[in-house]
């Protein structure tokens, strides 16, 4: 009889789930590598997940988080996070991001969902400070292939919804995995696997893969999610593109904006940090001009930062003007500040003076000295522009 109890019991046991879905990482392993380096993303249009790789001021996450028929403003990044919600003294406003123009494209022609769309679905976005203490995620740029055979993955992330389980509206990091799988996909970025489960909320979120027994890397970026099939925008050497457009930026010294063609941005940095002397008590101008030319035809500025370092002895000998193109200014000094020492704006807003012109054109710093015994020379000039 107790045989027979015991067949009947384990007859009726339920049966293991076959779909590996979210469950949330141990509160003592937040920390560790590779969790560390998975974040909250939030845009304009809510929540979602990213990583910080590559640099230590740069994540990933997918286009569709900061794109809904425009694209919208610089996302906030969240580091690390494991609680209820948010702390506002967590947040890192990003500065900008770098996107393959061809999703604005494919999501407004074929919608987000197809796949051709997901193909294109991954933004880099920048921030002024470190984002994960001090080192940032490996990429696997052969992610594509790597993912694509049996190999232990692990997705992490921050999902609002976690099937089987009820819906969260809550910032507790989870994983998927690790289990071994593999993705298939054609001849885009695309890939996909059944039986992983993911919810909304971790889209953006790290698709990690530890190939031939090495260390976790992020493969792709986790694009899309059904209660039983997963899809991922899977890294490519073409991704060095993006990292290519992002290097000036987040150098110790803002240089150069690069063009590479595909790749568009929220915003461009321009910069100069050879110094330069101005005539001393000289009735004229000296102009710094920064010719912008790599935003699309009809955008239009919604953010102007600008960073000044002039040294001088007399700063009310000055007068600084920023001129737009078509002939916006903004008047940054005209004779103030008496014998005070040296001009200096750092990040300074500008944004209200230039809001809603043509992006594109001359851009001018115009300065003059206008009293003569001594020397004002301009060390650093930092034009950031924005068209979200």
């Amino acid at each position: 009889m107790a045989g027979a109890l015991t067949f009947a019991e384990a007859a009726v046991a339920e049966p293991v789930s076959k779909v590996t879905y979210p469950v949330p990482v141990d509160a003592g392993r937040i920390d560790d590598t590779p969790y560390r380096f998975t974040g909250v993303v939030v845009s304009e249009l809510g929540r979602g997940s990213g990583f910080c790789a590559w640099n230590p001021k740069t994540f990933f996450s997918a286009a569709h988080v900061v794109y809904d028929g425009e694209w919208t403003a610089p996302p906030l990044w969240y580091g690390a996070v494991n609680s209820d919600t948010l702390d506002p003294e967590d947040k890192v406003q990003s500065r900008g991001y770098f996107r393959w123009n061809a999703y604005a494209e494919l999501a407004d022609l074929n919608g987000a969902e197809h796949p051709r769309t997901f193909g294109k679905d991954v933004i880099l976005a920048y921030a002024l400070t470190d984002l994960a203490g001090g080192d940032s995620a490996d990429l696997d740029l052969q992610g594509f292939q790597h993912l694509k055979v049996p190999n232990p993955v692990m997705i992490t992330g921050y999902p609002a919804e976690i099937p089987y389980t009820g819906a969260t509206n809550t910032y507790f990091m989870h994983q998927t995995g690790p289990v071994t799988t593999s993705f298939k996909g054609d001849r885009t970025r695309y890939v996909g696997t059944t039986l992983i489960s993911t919810g909304p909320g971790n889209s953006g979120g790290p698709v990690w893969s530890q190939f031939d027994g090495g260390p976790w890397k992020a493969a792709g970026v986790l694009v899309a999610g059904l209660a039983g099939e997963t899809g991922v925008y899977a890294l490519s050497p073409d991704v060095n593109s993006l990292i290519r457009v992002a290097s000036p930026v987040v150098g110790d010294v803002p240089g150069k904006p690069i063009s590479v063609s595909g790749v568009g941005a929220s915003s461009f940095v321009y910069s100069m940090t050879k110094p330069k002397q101005i005539p001393d008590g000289v009735p004229q101008w000296t102009n710094f001009r920064f010719s912008v030319s790599k935003f699309a035809t009809e955008a239009k500025v919604s953010k102007v930062r600008f960073s000044l370092d002039i040294d001088t002895s007399h700063r009310g000998d000055l007068a600084v003007w920023l001129q737009g193109p078509g002939g916006a200014m903004a008047q940054l000094a005209l004779e103030e500040g008496g014998s005070e020492q040296d001009f200096v704006l750092t990040d300074e807003d500008l944004s209200s003076y230039f809001s809603g012109i043509s992006a594109n054109g001359q851009w001018t710093l115009r300065v003059q000295d206008r009293l003569k015994g001594d020397i004002a020379t301009v060390n650093r000039i930092v034009l950031e522009i924005g068209c979200d």
